[in-house]
């Protein structure tokens, strides 16, 4: 299902918004970012397509470094307690 929302903001507004999620973005503690082939190692597969199914059903979205993707360890860390608890899929 697709929503339209429509914002009317001044560009002073929008400039505060952006100003205060860059900060609040910065103050996060850094995620450790891994390949898929030490994500695959974690969570225990070698298929690459079993993998990105995996992640999709999970929610889990690669983070684009460029050249490469990675994706965040503290997510990949949850799907193998989810999976260690009997929850194949979210």
């Amino acid at each position: 299902m697709e929503h339209t929302v429509t914002i009317t903001a001044n560009l002073g507004e929008i400039e505060e918004m952006m100003r205060r999620i860059i900060r609040e973005e910065i103050a996060k503690p850094n995620d450790i970012l891994l390949t898929a082939k030490q994500a695959k190692d974690i969570i225990g597969i070698a298929n690459h397509q079993t993998f990105h199914r995996l992640m999709e059903a999970h929610g889990v979205h690669p983070v684009s470094t460029g050249r490469s993707v990675r994706y965040s360890k503290k997510e990949v860390e949850e799907i193998v307690n989810k999976r260690a608890n009997g929850a194949r899929r979210p």
